[in-house]
């Protein structure tokens, strides 16, 4: 069962749900109902495995709530099957004491390079076809994913191992720079990643305040930031940065939202006390997209500092001999292009 198709029927049965499943498929009647029958019974006899996909993609909180109470009171009523549920963190924590309860929660462990391998071959089949030859280009893909540590470090997330596929599919090859690779991989998951439960974000004031909160983090050294800290940030990019967002309509709150449950860029990593008060704690995905969206941020001119009207070489200068500023350095370099000469020269 894809939680992206229930739709408005989230707060319906389960059982009703599986039952509608003869409907969708335009079985006709007489098979319907012999489907219906043999449903109940494999559910009486504790004989099925329901596998639901994506609880996270139930865009409404309420909706979400309803269906994980559905769930656990169609298990109260066939104790005996077997269900797996998975979501990304981002959708689950609403409904974590709701299931709690009834399942047992594990958490996906980092790919290994077998995983990997395995993966990119499957994904291959399913997207491509089955072929040798597909095999093949398919476990060729993943030699070059395992031996470069970055891409490597990205890939042992299967949602960013997937992003890393697509982007292939899309553009006939991984791109060859770092820099370019993560501006694909960044742009997919804000534009087209998991569009069927939540509205597409604008790509353009997306990357602007992303842009905007990883400078920020970069210069402060941290990689996580409390929530009213982040939407601070973001309410200041709005005037720092009126000409990108000025037309921009979504609040600071529901951009965090947004872009959380669509693309999991930024996301909820824990909680602290701040100044007497436990407050969420936002971190990026993945160091990388912090550093890549930082470095695109001092070349677009999308940072904190930008009334200063400082050149890329004064604003990077300082963190020459920073570790922590390794990356961000050579991939604004790249980004920068022809207006990267002072800063090569620095």
């Amino acid at each position: 069962m894809r939680c992206r198709t229930l739709g408005d029927r989230t707060a319906d049965p389960v059982l009703k749900l599986l039952e509608e499943i003869a409907v969708q498929t335009s079985m006709p009647a007489q098979e319907a109902d012999a489907f219906r029958g043999v449903v109940h019974e494999r559910l009486r006899s504790g004989k099925v495995l329901l596998l639901i996909d994506g609880l996270d993609e139930i865009p409404d909180e309420g909706g979400r709530k309803s269906f994980a109470n559905n769930l656990r009171t169609f298990l109260a009523l066939f104790p005996q099957i077997a269900m797996v549920v998975t979501s990304r963190e981002a959708g689950f924590r609403v409904v974590a004491g709701v299931i709690a309860s009834t399942c047992q929660q594990a958490k996906l462990a980092p790919l290994q390079v077998a995983d990997i391998r395995y993966l990119c071959e499957q994904w291959h089949v399913e997207v491509v076809r089955d072929s040798p030859q597909v095999r093949e280009e398919a476990q060729k893909l993943a030699n070059d994913i395992c031996n470069n540590h970055n891409i490597f470090t990205l890939a042992q997330n299967p949602l960013l191992l997937t992003t890393l596929l697509v982007v292939k599919r899309s553009i006939g090859e991984l791109p060859t720079n770092r820099a370019a690779l993560y501006a694909e991989a960044v742009k997919l998951l804000v534009k087209t990643w998991n569009i069927e439960g939540f509205n597409a974000l604008n790509e353009k004031e997306a990357l602007a305040q992303l842009s905007y909160v990883a400078c920020a983090m970069m210069e402060k050294n941290i990689k996580q930031i409390p929530h009213a800290e982040l939407l601070n940030l973001l309410q200041e990019s709005r005037e720092v940065l009126a000409a990108e967002l000025q037309y921009i309509r979504m609040s600071p709150e529901e951009f965090v939202e947004q872009v959380e449950y669509r693309s999991s860029l930024l996301m909820l990593s824990g909680r602290k006390m701040v100044e007497g008060e436990l407050q969420p704690l936002y971190e990026f995905r993945h160091l990388t997209f912090q550093e890549y969206l930082a470095a695109r941020g001092y070349v677009k001119k999308q940072h904190p500092r930008r009334t200063q009207r400082l050149s890329l070489l004064e604003l990077l200068e300082p963190k020459f001999g920073d570790h922590t500023w390794r990356e961000v350095i050579p991939l604004a370099a790249v980004l920068a292009e022809l207006d990267a000469e002072p800063l090569l020269k620095g």
